[in-house]
């Protein structure tokens, strides 16, 4: 077994072997350090589980970002509180909380 890795719309996804299946991992480059990975979950049966897991967190995590901006002028503007910018930048992760693969373990 050997680690995969690729680019992904503007992201790096890394797929490694372990004891228990395969990891996800992912790094954006503008956002970490060196090129540092974060894990996105554990235990996939095979390498194609741990890439789809981790496509789809670059997925939300990059509609999140552009949904925060734009939650961000709303609320500079006056026309959002912080109680609703709250509530509506964290909702998009529920997206990820839902569709993530039921066989891997999530790290939050």
């Amino acid at each position: 077994m050997e680690i995969i890795q690729f680019p992904y719309r503007g992201w790096i996804l890394k797929v490694t072997p372990d004891s228990d299946g395969y990891t996800a991992h992912l790094s954006h480059p503008r956002q970490q350090a060196d090129n540092e990975f974060f894990v996105v979950a554990t235990g996939f049966d095979s390498a194609c589980d741990a890439a789809k897991a981790a496509m789809l967190l670059a997925d939300v995590s990059t509609a999140e970002l552009a949904i925060r901006e734009v939650l961000n002028d709303m609320m500079n503007s006056d026309r959002l509180s912080q109680k609703e910018f709250n509530h509506l930048a964290v909702s998009i992760r529920g997206v990820w909380r839902k569709e993530k693969p039921i066989r891997a373990s999530v790290e939050s």
